[in-house]
């Protein structure tokens, strides 16, 4: 029926042009036979006479241009028949053994084809991985009446997407065959990999675990983006070895409450057909995130942690998720929260360490990120949910300005606090998200118009910052490693070219964490007050307490700490002012071998009070072997500065270890 349709449809455009040719023909043998009429002066040329030898004349050009049309269309039909018997013939391939032989039979004699790193059948069957491939010599495509080079021969045929497809299945092939020591891990050997390369069903009862690839688990989410534009990688095989990841490791660490297998394999299949196709791409295109449980995401769920939530699930997506999909990034599922990313620990496990905390709200995302499960998460912070998981976990935690990115869509804590933020592996992931995110939204009232900067310029070229040190109330609320820990770091990049000042701390901070606690609190309870009213038992114990708390609270005590906190935020906007970054330990201790808390926030709730930009980044291991970490805060909106500081130290510290998991 494809064949009869494409006949009909050539048919019918020959029938047109013709009639047009025809007719633009008539036209000018009228306009020519009325002139030599007038120059003649004589009936003896007359349009029955005349006409009919030009009538002819015509009639033999349209039949030239009929055969032409005929020869253009043929070859370029027999040629997308043959790719597409071609294409059939790879897809039922399964694993993808034989492709080279497959392939070479089905254009013997039409048309030359590289190979590069595909191996022959006999190779892959003996699991060699090593084989080299020897090359086709070139030659023309020809046919009986014609003979075309390969360059026009694509130009007129139109085989260079059916080349780009046909090696995007040898790339496949090849990664599906690549050596066991760079491409395979968690114990596949190569007598495994040599098994993947035999035909498999299309659609297996029981999926097989795909092999994981260490190179795609250790790329920061920037490094996935780019390899997949260049196709070094597939997105389908990056979405794949997060899922095996996700399968090996999340009935042990517990990071992930929702994955959606199915969606994510076809959102990474239509992420790979657009690089095929040469669209233009994002700039997170197929690279797999992880989103914690209080973001809204359309048709799945979002129980934020709790029974209160269980069956709530949204008909939209957030607004900094919905800005993430569209420059291209694929939600692999929903990360494990707090109770409403508040007090109660989560049942995640620290990969460094099971019996210590991974911290918290954003426990899932952290421990997703730093065990290697995905590039990236989404988290939130209120006190200090992204900053202390992120020092927790040894990875990059990043919060920025109040206001600079819209909180649309995610389940709220306290409105004057809530920050959306990140968990990553690197300062460029950091800077990358907030470029994608940052901006106004008019679904957000507290959303901020300052204009957004170039933050992926400012990591890119980073240089020596001036920072100034804090010392009080940090060092007076550390234990002696951490300080000892801290200055060592201040050391090493006062080396390297930092200029380091130590700042005064005003006296509004020894209220500040207080005063926040109280003001969270209290909006909190406004917001569960409903909620709270009738479902009180389902609540887990701190959250239950906090919000009675709230709910108790009296207004004057509420606007007195409101007036302290706006006190505490003029103080610190000009204390940063005074610098380019400022520098505390990220956290009073490292991790401690206790999970029914989330840890102390109180090293990373004063930024959140008064709303400043703050980065968390990984600075060593302490002695226990858990990491430690460190914090850089910049003015209000002074994002590509404080990146562009946090890059440079990144460099300088060089922190390269992983969790043992």
């Amino acid at each position: 029926m494809t064949r009869t349709r494409e006949y009909i449809r050539v048919a019918i455009q020959l029938a047109v042009e013709a009639s047009l040719f025809a007719t633009v023909g008539s036209l000018f043998w009228i306009a020519i036979g009325r002139q030599v009429v007038q120059t003649q002066g004589s009936t003896a040329w007359n349009y029955a006479g005349g006409g009919d030898a030009f009538f002819h004349f015509f009639v033999g050009i349209i039949q030239l241009y009929l055969l032409y049309r005929l020869v253009r269309w043929a070859v370029p039909f027999t040629a997308r028949r043959t790719a597409q018997t071609v294409d059939g013939s790879l897809k039922d391939l399964g694993s993808y053994g034989g492709v080279r032989e497959r392939m070479l039979a089905a254009f013997r004699d039409r048309m030359p084809l590289r190979t590069p790193n595909a191996h022959t059948t006999d190779a892959v069957q003996r699991g060699d991985q090593n084989s080299d491939v020897s090359e086709r010599p070139r030659r023309k495509f020809s046919m009986p009446a014609f003979s075309l080079s390969r360059q026009k021969l694509t130009s007129l045929v139109g085989l260079g997407n059916i080349w780009a497809n046909l090696r995007g299945r040898l790339r496949l092939h090849s990664e599906t065959t690549a050596d066991a020591s760079g491409a395979v891990d968690l114990g596949e050997t190569s007598e495994s990999v040599a098994q993947s390369a035999q035909p498999t069903p299309a659609r297996p009862t029981q999926p097989r675990r795909p092999a994981m690839i260490p190179q795609a688990l250790e790329m920061t989410a920037a490094e996935a983006a780019r390899a997949i534009a260049k196709r070094e990688i597939t997105a389908t095989r990056l979405a794949e070895a997060c899922l095996g990841r996700i399968d090996s490791l999340d009935e042990q660490l517990k990071a992930w409450v929702y994955v959606d297998r199915e969606s994510v394999l076809e959102a990474a299949a239509a992420a790979d057909k657009a690089v095929l196709e040469r669209r233009p791409l994002g700039p997170l295109h197929g690279v797999p995130i992880g989103v914690k449980d209080i973001y809204y995401t359309a048709g799945i769920p979002t129980r934020a942690g709790s029974e209160v939530y269980k069956d709530f699930v949204p008909d939209y997506d957030a607004a900094s998720l919905t800005m993430l999909k569209r420059a291209g990034a694929l939600m692999l599922g929903k990360a494990v929260t707090t109770e409403f990313a508040c007090l109660d620990p989560s049942p995640t496990f620290n990969p460094w360490n099971p019996a210590h905390t991974p911290g918290g709200s954003s426990s899932g995302s952290a421990v997703a990120v730093a065990s290697r499960m995905c590039p990236a998460a989404l988290g939130s912070q209120t006190v200090g949910s992204v900053l202390r998981p992120a020092a927790y976990n040894g990875i990059v935690g990043f919060k920025p300005t109040f206001g600079r990115v819209s909180r649309y869509g995610v389940v709220p804590v306290s409105w004057n606090l809530d920050t959306v933020g990140w968990l990553v592996r690197s300062v460029e992931d950091a800077a990358l998200l907030l470029q994608i995110t940052a901006g106004p939204d008019s679904s957000d009232p507290v959303s901020s118009r300052e204009p957004v900067g170039d933050y992926l310029s400012a990591v890119h070229a980073p240089s020596a910052p001036r920072i100034g040190l804090l010392r009080r109330y940090f060092y007076e609320n550390a234990d002696t490693e951490t300080r000892r820990h801290l200055d060592q770091v201040a050391e090493q990049l006062s080396r390297a070219g930092a200029a380091i000042e130590e700042l005064p701390m005003p006296d509004s901070i020894d209220t500040a964490f207080d005063d926040q606690r109280l003001v969270m609190a209290v909006e909190a309870a406004a917001f569960h007050e409903p909620m709270y009213r009738t479902q009180a038992e389902d609540y887990q114990p701190k959250l239950r307490a906090m919000l009675a708390d709230g709910l108790a609270t009296d207004g004057i005590n509420y606007s007195r700490a409101l007036e302290r906190r706006r006190l505490f935020t003029d103080d610190m906007r000009q204390l940063s002012a005074r610098c380019d970054v400022m520098l505390t330990p990220a956290t009073p201790a490292p991790s401690q071998p206790d999970r029914t808390n989330t840890g102390d926030p109180a090293f990373q709730g004063p930024w959140t009070s008064c709303g400043l930009p703050a980065i968390s980044l990984p600075s060593g291991l302490a002695q226990s072997g858990l990491p430690m970490g460190l914090q850089l805060v910049a003015s209000p909106f002074a994002e590509s500065r404080l990146l562009s500081a946090a890059s440079w130290c990144e460099g300088v510290m060089g922190f390269d270890q992983r969790p043992p998991v």
